[in-house]
């Protein structure tokens, strides 16, 4: 698994080299926090789905590359005074935000609501998708 998560920071890097300088941070412990944020937004886009009666299996595999990126960074972070539980905190918060969005944009009632919040969920995972290579 160790060659994988080698591969996926490789690439990461690759396609983060075209993207504008603020997409991935410099430090460590922030990328840190963004892999976690993006790993909560997909595994709630991946229950989501669950919910909804599809697979969710692009999500899943998006959230996989997310939590291997983070576990492989994560000592780094640590390393910079970031702790375990603070990553964690990061990636609940992350999918309980994108659960009550998609919730919404699901379940509500006023379709001006439902539209609003599937444009938020959108413009949330935008950063996460920013950093994947399809």
């Amino acid at each position: 698994m160790g060659v994988l998560k080698t591969l996926l920071c490789l690439g990461l890097l690759v396609a983060s080299a075209a993207l504008p300088a603020r997409a991935l941070p410099e430090i460590a412990s922030d990328r840190a926090l963004l892999f976690a944020a993006c790993a909560g937004r997909y595994s709630a886009t991946m229950e989501h789905a669950w919910l909804m009666g599809q697979d969710g299996a692009e999500a899943r595999d998006r959230r996989a590359v997310f939590v291997d990126l983070l576990e492989a960074l994560q000592p780094q972070a640590v390393a910079q005074g970031l702790s375990g539980p603070a990553l964690l905190q990061a990636r609940i918060a992350a999918k309980a935000a994108q659960a009550r969005l998609l919730n919404l944009a699901s379940f509500h009632t006023e379709p001006g609501q439902q539209r609003r919040a599937h444009a938020a969920a959108r413009r949330a995972m935008a950063p996460c998708a920013a950093l994947l290579l399809a």
